[in-house]
């Protein structure tokens, strides 16, 4: 109706993919939702997996999926290739931003160009998760120093094995802004880069 995550409301009572029991999309699909305000679906569909969404909704069995990824998710990039514009990626106001921003600092505005899947003829503005690659405490301070190294100096080659990760790059002035604490190990990497600020 609205194109936005207000709409999400009105698939209430019908089969809907929110993730895979005790998945992590799930569990960002509900804060998601919660946090902008928007009701949770309660008819949640019996579907394991993206591509088993993906063939759900392509069949008509469900009429919702939340398919979180680095662009482009190979399943929403089957359901466009299939439904074309019978389909569409819900937006995120700045309102419902708003919203979320008072709550959590998971999720930052973000935009999925034009053409970044089949027939999406218009730009999205949605929204980012930060992924974070966490350790236990007590791993030695240089094996994680040299897993940081190596990611970040290696985006061009991560790149080339999935499109988002070419994002990393960018990602780098927000290191500061992570919880929690960062490890030593890599917190060594990140001053020896200059990427953290003294504070």
């Amino acid at each position: 109706e609205e194109g936005t995550l207000s709409d999400v409301a009105s698939v209430s009572g019908q089969p809907v993919y929110l993730g895979a029991a005790d998945s992590g999309t799930l569990l960002s699909t509900r804060l998601l939702l919660k946090a902008a305000g928007v009701p949770m679906p309660e008819e949640s569909a019996d579907v394991s997996s993206y591509d088993a969404a993906a063939d759900a909704l392509i069949n008509g069995e469900i009429v919702f999926a939340s398919l979180p990824g680095g662009d482009p998710v190979s399943s929403v990039s089957r359901v466009f290739s299939a439904l074309g514009p019978s389909v569409r990626m819900l937006s995120v106001t700045d309102e419902q931003y708003e919203k979320l921003a008072e709550t959590s600092l998971l999720w930052h505005p973000f935009t999925i160009p034009r053409d970044t899947y089949p027939l999406q003829g218009q730009p999205v503005l949605t929204l980012a998760q930060r992924n974070l690659l966490i350790v236990r405490r007590d791993l030695p301070e240089d094996d994680v120093y040299v897993i940081t190294k190596e990611i970040y100096e290696n985006v061009q080659r991560l790149s080339e094995v999935h499109p988002a990760l070419s994002q990393l790059g960018e990602a780098r002035k927000d290191v500061g802004d992570i919880w929690p604490p960062l490890h030593p190990g890599a917190k060594k990497y990140f001053d020896e880069a200059g990427i953290l600020s003294p504070n």
